[in-house]
C-alpha cells in the first residue's frame, strides 16, 4: 500500500490557493506544466498496476504442513485484492470530492474480498482464513455505515461514529466464524458423501421431491425430454452399445416390439416412466477447491490411516475433476510433503498437467515443482539433501564441465593414434597432439577432483572419477582409480546396511500406508522365494559354477554347493534378490513425512533419461527362506531373524552383479563391434584390478596381444610407457614454463621502465616548477626593494608626477600583490619545505631605537622577516607615507630592504642553485636507469633465447623423433584396437550426454575430434614454437626499448631548459636592479649612495642585464636560447624596447 500512495500522490495536481480542484480531471495540461511529476507517476502506476497483480499471483510459498503463517494454495485471491486496492487508492484520489463514488468501490470491493477470502480459504492455516475474513468484513460493515451516514446527513455525526467503533469487533468475529463455520460445512459434506453416496444421492432426490411437491410442479413429457438432454455429459453419451442400440432404433422404428415389451403394458406405467432418472454420477465434492480443503486434517494427524484418506480423497478429486490443473498440482505438493505416493507419480501427474494447458501461475508452480524433484534427485544421488538451488547449479556446471573435458580427452587421444596409423607421421606434428590431449586431460581431472572433495561421499563422483583414471588419463592411475572404486562399493554397502535396518524398524514400528497394495505382490513373491530355495536345497550338490575362466567367476560370482544353510541361503536369497531386479519392482515404503526417494543400492534410467532409484526396502521384506512372513507388518519373522546378516550380504552380492552388468556394458558393446577388450593386459603387469576396469584407454599402452610378440617390442612398449609417464609431459611443461618466466621476467623490467618513465614525465612537470619557484626569491625581493625605493623618492619629492596620492596608491598595489599573491602564497611554502632545517648562515643588518645590530638567520626565517616587514608598510595608506616622509624613511622595515638588498639578493641565489641542481641530479638518476634498460632488455632476450630456448629446441626434438620411431614400430593390429577401445568410451558418454539433454542443447564438441592439417600441427611444434616465441620476444622488447627514446629526449630537455629558467631569472634580477636605480638616477637620490654610486651601479646592472640577455638568444654550454620558446619571443623583444 505505500507504493501505491507513493505512486498515486504525483496525481494529486491542485490548485495552490484552492486545495479542492483537481486540475487532473479538469485540466491535465495544467497538471503537466507544473512541478508535479506527471508523466513519471503515469509510468510508474502503470508499471504497479501490472507488476502488483503479477507478483502476488506468484511470488509466495506452497507448505501443505501449515507450519507457515504466509503459506497458501493460490495467489489469485491476493493478486485480485491487490486489484482491488489499486483501484480504490485511484478513485479515492480522482474523486476526492465525491465520496458517493468512493464509497461505492469501497463497498464492492470489499465485497468482492469477502467473497474470495471465504470461498477459497487460500492459506493453509486456517486460522489466517478466519482472521482475514473478520478484517474484510469488518472492512464491508464500516462502507456500509458510511453510506448511511451519508444518507443521514453527514460524517460529522459522533453518533455515527461511536456506532462504527461499537460495530467493528462484531462484525470481525462475525466474518471470522463465518470463515470457520463456512469450511467446517464443506469438510462435513465432503466426508458424508465419501462415506455414503447412495444415502448422499438419496438425500439429494428426495430434496428435489419436496421442492416439487411443494411447488406442485408435476413432469411432462416436454420437460421429461428437456430433462434428459440436460443430463450429464457421461451419462448421456453412454457407451457403445447404447449407441449402437440408438442408430438400430433409428434404423428399424420397431424394435422395441422385438424385446418384447407390450403397449398396454408401457402405457399403464406411462406416469413412472416420465419420473424415472438416469442415475446421477456422484459428486462428493461440489468445487474443486474442496477437494485440498478437506485434506487439511494431515496437519493435526499424519497418521498411516489419516495418508490414506487423503489418497482416497485426492484420487476421488481427480477422477471427479481430471482436468483440474490446479487440483493435481497440490496433490503433488501433498505428496511431496506427507509422502502418501511415490514421487514418480508426481511426475507423472505433472506431466499429464502439461498436456492440459493450464493457466500462467499453475504452469509457474509446475515448472518450480519440475526443478525440484530433479533437484531432490541429485541431492540423493550426491548424499547432499542440503543443497540449494546455487548449490545445485554449481555441482550440475561441475559435473557437465568434467564429462565434456572428459570426452575431450578422449576425443584427443583417439585423434593421436589415428595421425599414428597414417603413413605420414611426423616428429614434429606430434606436440600437438600430445599437448591438446594433456590439457583436456587436466581440465577434467580439476573438474573430477573438485567435485570428489565437495561431495567425498557420491558414489557417483567417486565412480566418474576412477572410471577417468581407468580410461581416459595420459597414463591409467589403477592405484587411484581401484582407491575411489572400493570407496564408493563400501559407502553403498553401509548405505544398504543402514537402509535395510531402517525399514525393518519402521516396518516393524508402524505398518506402511501401502501394506494393503502389495500384499498379494508380497505374497506371491514369498511362494516364489520359497520353491526356488526348496529346489536349490534339493539340488545343492549339483549346482556348477557359473563362469567360463577365473575372470568370469571374478565377475559374476559363483553359487556354493558345499553343505550348510549359508550356501543354500546365499543361493535362495540371491536368487529371489535379482528376481525382484529384474522384475524392477521400486515401490517404496516411505515414512509419512518422507520427502526424497531412499538412497539408492542400484541406478535405472527410464526413457526421459532420469536417473531414479531402485529401493531395496520391499525387495528384503517379500523374501523369506520357508516362505513365511507377517502379513500385518511385512516384515521377516521370528525365527528368520537370527539369519539377517546373511540377508544383508546376500543383498549386497545381488546388487553388486547388477552393478557389473552395468559396469560391463562397454565391453558388450565391444563384443558387438567384435573387439575383444578384455584379452589386453596393462603395462604395469598382473594386477588386482576388476575385469571391467581393464578396459583399453587412451594411456594404459598394453602389449602386443599374441604369444609370439618379442622381447624387443616389450621393451619398446615399456620404454614409450616411460616416455607418456615423465619426461613427454615434463618437456610440455617445462617448455611452458620457461616461456611464462622469460615473459614475466621482460614484463617486469618493461612495468619497471615504464614507471621509471612516468616519473620522468612527473619531474618535468612538477619537479621543473618547482625548482623555478625557488628561483624566483631572489629578483622578487629586489622587486619589493624597487617599490619601497620608488616610494621614499616620490614621499620626499625627488620625483615629480601630476598626481602624487594617485602614484602612490599604484606603487602601493603592485607592492602587496608581490607580498601577498607571491611571496606569502608560493615562496614561503616553498622556501619551507625546502629549507626550514637549513643552518641560520645568513647575516641581516637591522635597527631598533636608534641602534643597529646583525641578526644570523636561515632562507626560510628570512622571507618572514621581509614578509612582517611588508606588511607593516601595507598597513600604511598613501596619504600617511605622503605626509610623513622622513618617518618612513628611517623607519627599520623599510631600512631593512634598503640596507640588505645585496645579502638577500646573495642567500636567494644560493637557494637558487641549489634547487636547480636537485632536480638536475633527480632527471639524471631515471636517465641513467632508462638507459641501462634500453640496453638490457634486448640483451637479456637475447641470452634467454640461446641458452633457455635453443637447448630445449633441442632435447624435445630428440624425444619427438625417438618416440615417434617407437610408436612406428608397434603392430597396426594394436593401434587399430586403442582406437576401436577409444570408439566405444566416447559412444557411452556422447549417449549419456544425449539422454540427459535434448539432441539440439547437447554440446557441440570440435576439440580433437579429427586429426588438424599438418601445417597446423607442425607450427606447434617446439622449433617453430621457440622460432616464433624468439621473435615476438625480441620485437617485445624492441618496442618496450623505444619508449625509453622520448622520456630520455624529454629528460634531456628538461634538464637544458632548468639553466634557461635559471638564466632567465638572472636576466629577471638583472633588470629589475636597472629600472631600480634608473629611477634613484633620475630623482637624483643620495640618501642611500655615496655621490655617484647609484650611477656605477646603474652601469654595472645595464652591463650585466645585456649579458644575460645576450647568453639567452643563443644556445651556449648547453642551454637553449630563449628563442626557441615562440611565446617568449616577443616577450623578449619588448623587454628590450623598454
Amino acid at each position: 500500500m505505500p507504493l501505491v500512495e507513493l505512486y498515486v500522490a504525483a496525481f494529486m495536481c491542485r490548485g495552490f490557493n484552492d486545495t479542492h480542484v483537481l486540475y487532473l480531471l479538469s485540466d491535465p495540461s495544467e497538471c503537466i506544466s507544473t512541478l508535479y511529476l506527471m508523466i513519471p507517476a503515469a509510468v510508474g502506476l502503470l508499471y504497479l498496476a501490472i507488476q502488483g497483480p503479477i507478483i502476488t499471483l506468484v511470488y509466495f510459498t506452497i507448505n501443505p504442513s501449515g507450519h507457515e503463517a504466509d503459506s497458501k494454495t493460490t495467489g489469485r485471491v491476493d493478486s485480485i485484492y491487490t486489484i482491488c486496492r489499486l483501484a480504490l487508492a485511484i478513485t479515492h484520489e480522482l474523486r476526492v470530492d465525491d465520496p458517493t463514488a468512493v464509497t461505492v468501490v469501497l463497498i464492492m470491493t470489499s465485497l468482492i474480498v469477502t467473497y474470495l477470502a471465504i470461498r477459497y480459504q487460500p492459506f493453509f492455516a486456517g486460522q489466517m482464513n478466519d482472521i482475514r475474513a473478520g478484517i474484510f468484513v469488518a472492512a464491508l460493515t464500516s462502507a456500509i455505515q458510511s453510506a448511511a451516514c451519508k444518507k443521514a446527513g453527514g460524517y460529522d455525526s459522533v453518533t455515527g461514529f461511536v456506532v462504527l467503533c461499537a460495530s467493528l469487533l462484531p462484525a470481525f468475529f462475525a466474518g471470522y466464524f463465518i470463515a470457520k463455520g463456512y469450511r467446517k460445512w464443506v469438510v462435513d459434506g465432503v466426508y458424508r458423501r465419501l462415506k455414503d453416496p447412495k444415502a448422499a444421492v438419496t438425500k439429494t432426490a428426495a430434496l428435489k421431491t419436496s421442492a416439487a411437491n411443494v411447488l406442485g410442479w408435476k413432469p411432462t413429457l416436454k420437460s421429461a425430454q428437456f430433462d434428459d438432454h440436460t443430463l450429464h455429459s457421461g451419462e448421456r453419451n453412454g457407451s457403445d452399445d447404447r449407441v449402437s442400440r440408438a442408430s438400430n432404433d433409428e434404423e428399424n422404428p420397431a424394435t422395441a416390439q422385438d424385446e418384447g415389451l407390450d403397449d398396454a403394458e408401457v402405457l399403464a406405467d406411462v406416469d413412472k416412466i416420465v419420473n424415472e432418472r438416469p442415475e446421477e454420477p456422484v459428486k462428493i465434492f461440489l468445487d474443486e477447491w474442496h477437494v485440498e480443503l478437506s485434506c487439511r486434517y494431515l496437519q493435526q494427524n499424519d497418521s498411516p490411516r489419516a495418508l490414506h484418506l487423503a489418497n482416497k480423497l485426492f484420487e476421488e478429486g481427480v477422477k471427479q475433476y481430471p482436468k483440474s490443473a490446479h487440483l493435481i498440482l497440490m496433490k503433488a505438493y501433498y505428496i511431496r510433503d506427507f509422502g502418501f505416493q511415490r514421487l514418480t507419480n508426481v511426475e507423472h501427474d505433472l506431466r499429464h498437467v502439461k498436456s492440459l494447458k493450464p493457466a500462467f501461475d499453475t504452469r509457474f508452480f509446475m515448472f518450480f515443482e519440475e526443478r525440484t524433484l530433479e533437484q531432490e534427485l541429485r541431492q540423493e544421488d550426491l548424499l547432499a539433501s542440503h543443497l540449494n538451488v546455487t548449490g545445485f547449479a554449481e555441482v550440475l556446471a561441475m559435473e557437465t564441465s568434467a564429462r565434456k573435458w572428459h570426452l575431450a580427452t578422449l576425443l584427443a587421444w583417439k585423434a593421436f593414434w589415428d595421425y599414428l596409423k597414417s603413413d605420414a607421421a611426423s616428429a614434429e606434428c606430434m606436440p600437438y597432439l600430445i599437448e591438446m590431449a594433456a590439457t583436456n586431460q587436466e581440465m577434467a581431472e580439476k573438474y573430477y577432483s573438485r567435485m570428489v572433495a565437495k561431495y567425498p561421499n557420491s558414489k557417483q563422483a567417486l565412480r566418474r572419477y576412477g572410471a577417468f583414471l581407468m580410461t581416459a588419463r595420459v597414463v591409467n592411475d589403477t592405484e587411484h582409480a581401484q582407491r575411489l572404486l572400493d570407496r564408493a562399493e563400501d559407502i553403498e554397502n553401509e548405505e544398504s546396511r543402514a537402509q535395510m535396518m531402517q525399514s525393518e524398524n519402521m516396518r516393524s514400528r508402524r505398518p506402511s500406508i501401502f501394506s494393503t497394495l502389495v500384499n498379494n505382490d508380497t505374497k506371491e513373491r514369498n511362494m516364489r522365494g520359497a520353491r526356488s530355495g526348496d529346489e536349490l536345497r534339493t539340488a545343492g550338490s549339483r549346482v556348477v559354477p557359473l563362469q567360463d575362466s577365473d575372470e568370469e567367476g571374478e565377475r559374476r560370482g559363483t553359487f556354493s554347493g558345499s553343505t550348510g544353510r549359508r550356501g543354500t541361503l546365499d543361493a535362495t536369497i540371491e536368487a529371489a534378490s535379482m528376481e525382484a531386479l529384474e522384475a524392477g519392482d521400486d515401490r517404496e515404503l516411505q515414512s509419512p513425512r518422507t520427502r526424497r526417494p531412499s538412497v539408492a543400492f542400484g541406478e535405472t534410467t527410464d526413457h526421459a533419461g532420469q536417473d531414479h532409484k531402485i529401493s531395496p526396502r520391499n525387495r528384503m521384506g517379500n523374501v523369506s527362506l520357508d516362505g513365511g512372513m507377517d502379513e500385518e507388518t511385512g516384515t521377516l519373522s521370528r525365527d528368520e531373524m537370527n539369519d539377517e546378516q546373511d540377508v544383508v550380504d546376500a543383498r549386497e552380492r545381488a546388487c553388486n552383479a547388477e552393478r557389473f552388468r552395468k559396469h560391463e556394458m562397454p565391453i558388450e558393446k565391444a563384443k558387438d563391434l567384435r573387439v575383444d577388450v578384455r584379452r589386453e593386459p596393462i603395462l604395469s603387469g598382473p594386477d588386482t584390478v576388476p575385469s571391467w576396469a581393464k578396459k583399453a584407454g587412451p594411456g594404459s599402452l598394453p602389449s602386443v596381444p599374441s604369444a609370439t610378440s618379442s622381447q624387443r617390442e616389450g621393451r619398446q612398449v615399456r620404454y614409450l610407457k616411460s616416455i607418456f609417464e615423465g619426461r613427454l609431459k615434463s618437456n610440455i611443461s617445462n617448455f611452458r614454463h620457461w616461456i611464462i618466466g622469460s615473459c614475466v621476467i621482460l614484463l617486469g623490467l618493461l612495468i619497471g621502465g615504464c614507471v621509471i618513465s612516468l616519473l620522468t614525465y612527473k619531474n618535468i612537470t612538477s619537479a621543473l616548477s618547482v625548482a623555478y619557484q625557488r628561483m624566483r626569491p631572489r629578483f622578487q625581493t629586489l622587486r619589493m626593494m624597487m617599490y619601497i625605493r620608488r616610494m621614499q623618492s616620490l614621499a620626499l619629492g625627488q620625483y615629480s608626477v601630476p598626481d602624487k596620492t594617485a602614484t602612490m596608491q599604484l606603487l602601493l598595489s603592485r607592492f602587496a600583490n608581490t607580498l601577498y599573491n607571491i611571496w606569502n602564497r608560493t615562496l614561503i611554502p616553498i622556501l619551507m619545505q625546502f629549507h626550514l632545517n637549513d643552518p641560520d648562515t645568513i647575516l641581516i643588518k637591522r635597527s631598533a631605537e636608534g641602534q643597529a645590530f646583525f641578526d644570523q638567520v636561515n632562507p626560510y626565517f628570512l622571507a618572514t622577516m621581509i614578509y612582517d616587514s611588508g606588511d607593516w608598510i601595507m598597513n600604511r595608506t598613501a596619504d600617511w607615507i605622503l605626509a610623513n616622509p622622513v618617518q618612513f624613511a628611517r623607519d627599520p622595515h623599510p631600512r631593512m630592504f634598503m640596507e640588505n638588498w645585496l645579502t638577500i639578493n646573495s642567500a636567494y641565489q644560493e637557494t637558487s642553485h641549489v634547487g636547480q641542481n636537485a632536480f638536475v641530479v633527480d632527471m639524471s638518476q631515471g636517465m641513467l636507469i632508462m638507459e641501462i634498460l634500453l640496453v638490457v632488455i634486448p640483451v637479456a632476450t637475447l641470452l634467454i633465447a640461446i641458452a633457455v630456448f635453443r637447448p630445449s629446441v633441442g632435447k624435445a626434438t630428440a624425444r619427438e623423433v625417438q618416440m615417434l620411431s617407437l610408436a612406428l614400430r608397434l603392430p597396426k593390429k594394436f593401434i587399430v584396437e586403442r582406437i576401436e577401445s577409444l570408439e566405444i568410451e566416447i559412444e557411452n558418454i556422447m549417449e549419456e550426454i544425449e539422454d540427459e539433454n535434448a539432441p539440439e542443447d547437447a554440446p557441440k564438441l570440435s576439440i580433437g575430434k579429427d586429426v588438424p592439417p599438418a601445417s597446423v600441427m607442425e607450427n606447434h611444434g617446439k622449433r617453430k614454437m621457440t622460432t616464433m616465441y624468439s621473435v615476438v620476444l625480441v620485437l617485445f622488447a624492441l618496442l618496450g626499448a623505444i619508449m625509453f627514446v622520448p622520456a630520455l629526449i624529454q629528460s634531456k630537455m628538461g634538464i637544458d631548459y632548468s639553466f634557461l629558467i635559471e638564466e632567465i631569472s638572472t636576466r629577471a634580477y638583472r633588470a629589475t636592479g636597472v629600472a631600480s636605480l634608473s629611477w634613484e638616477v633620475a630623482a637624483s637620490d643620495s640618501t642611500c649612495w655615496l655621490p655617484g654610486d647609484n650611477k656605477l651601479w646603474l652601469k654595472y646592472f645595464t652591463s650585466e642585464f645585456k649579458k644575460a640577455q645576450e647568453n639567452m638568444m643563443v644556445d651556449t654550454d648547453g642551454i637553449p636560447s630563449i628563442l626557441r620558446i615562440p611565446a617568449t619571443a616577443t616577450y623578449v623583444n619588448t623587454s628590450e624596447q623598454r
